[in-house]
């Protein structure tokens, strides 16, 4: 998302913050799951009225016009339950819902999703209906999940950034301390396609 447009959705969600801390004042478990409900729905308010576009990084080969559906329909066996499975949160996370399609408001999010698919098309998709916060993101406004999409635009028919991921882009797309990192890490690895440069260490 571009930085004025993450600026403007950022001072959506600052205003419902302060409305949260004025209606239950305190932060209470029942302000904070107020103040996740709207901040979202801020968010969500915010990029529809800015016209912000959405991607979404998957199969290959669709063309502008075709739809997007959830794996549940398509039967594909590349989703990203395959890289927590086996892991402690295995069974928390809301990613191994195979009757949704995923998407974001970041190009770059997108096309990394895409890129490990692997070798996936990256495209500009409307969504089909509402569309709902994905569960798993605690960042409001950055990914979302719907039933199904349209796209708008081929992107990149075939996203082939390189052959293996460092781990650095492993900790940018979902953290190496991560159960979802850390299986991505033990799959990549076995199958070779494991790059060496590692992220700089956090302060």
């Amino acid at each position: 998302m571009p930085q004025d447009q993450m600026r403007l959705c950022l001072n959506a969600i600052t205003k419902v913050l302060d409305q949260v801390r004025r209606d239950h004042g305190q932060e209470s478990a029942e302000a904070m799951a107020d103040f996740h409900v709207r901040s979202w729905q801020a968010a969500k308010d915010e990029q529809l009225a800015l016209g912000v576009p959405y991607y979404h990084g998957g199969a290959p080969g669709l063309r502008v016009g075709e739809r997007v559906l959830p794996s549940s329909v398509t039967g594909t066996e590349h989703v990203m339950s395959r890289y927590v499975r086996g892991t402690p949160d295995f069974d928390r996370l809301q990613v191994t819902c195979r009757d949704h399609v995923y998407f974001s408001s970041a190009r770059d999010l997108a096309v990394e999703y895409a890129a490990v698919y692997p070798d996936g098309g990256f495209y500009r998709i409307a969504p089909e209906g509402d569309f709902e916060p994905d569960p798993d993101c605690g960042i409001p406004g950055l990914a979302w999940r719907c039933s199904a999409a349209t796209v708008v635009e081929v992107v990149h028919a075939e996203v082939r950034l390189q052959r293996s991921l460092t781990l650095k882009q492993i900790d940018d797309l979902c953290g190496l301390d991560s159960p979802m990192g850390a299986r991505v890490v033990a799959i990549l690895r076995k199958e070779g396609r494991l790059g060496h440069r590692r992220p700089p260490a956090r302060t």
